[in-house]
């Protein structure tokens, strides 16, 4: 979720400070690397002692603090585990500089998120009615759906695959919706009707939703190629 790509980290100067429940500073970590070299992180992996999630705050702009139990001291006693991005530069992994305050943004969005005790994710699709011949298949009434923190997508496909051939979606059709949230439309329907050389045929819908201070852009499109199907999609 957190930085997923390749981040490299070059003339610039982290610093983390661990402290304890009194405030001081247990470990302080200064790093300059002048010659940047590409790091792989997810700083949302569970086993990360610095994994943001729902105990995370942001203290300012930059500088994120993470609440965490220690258990090498009594019950109920915790570690403030801080991360300062004031001075770090992030590049792509073409070596560009990217856009530091759009991802200090998407990091602060990611935490919000994280505090929702009603996040789920999951697609799928059901039923459908077959109908067979020379060299085709033809698949109408499959009901494709998505589901993400309480609100559910979902439309129905007819779609074909040809064999030897480029395979296509007929039709799209029944979109709806329900569940927590509100749920604005941007797009629906056949957004490419028949599979190309290296592009699958695609279609479905496309949307804005919100609930309290959470907001997502979501997709739920449902694609065929090479004689297959399946879901692609952010929910």
């Amino acid at each position: 979720m957190f930085l997923k790509k390749v981040i490299q980290i070059g003339l610039a100067t982290t610093i983390l400070s661990v402290g304890g429940s009194t405030g001081t500073p247990l470990v302080t970590a200064i790093e300059i690397n002048k010659n940047p070299t590409p790091l792989e992180t997810n700083i949302q992996q569970k086993q990360d002692p610095l994994a943001f999630d729902k105990n995370t705050t942001s203290i300012s702009k930059y500088i994120f603090e993470t609440l965490k139990s220690n258990t090498s001291k009594s019950i109920g006693d915790l570690e403030s585990i801080r991360v300062d991005f004031t001075d770090v530069t992030f590049y792509d992994e073409n070596g560009i500089e990217l856009n530091k305050d759009i991802i200090i943004e998407n990091i602060s969005k990611e935490i919000e998120e994280s505090k929702n005790p009603i996040i789920g994710i999951s697609t799928w699709r059901e039923g459908g009615s077959w109908t067979s011949g020379s060299g085709y298949s033809s698949c109408k009434g499959t009901a494709i759906h998505g589901f993400y923190s309480g609100f559910e997508l979902v439309f129905k496909a007819d779609y074909t695959n040809l064999q030897g051939n480029y395979d296509q979606i007929d039709r799209i059709y029944n979109v709806n919706w329900a569940g927590l949230g509100n749920f604005s439309l941007i797009s629906q329907g056949i957004f490419r009707a028949k599979e190309q050389s290296g592009y699958s045929a695609y279609g479905g819908v496309k949307g804005g939703w919100n609930l309290g201070n959470v907001s997502k852009s979501l997709y739920l499109y449902f694609r065929v190629g090479n004689d297959t199907a399946w879901i692609d999609s952010n929910m």
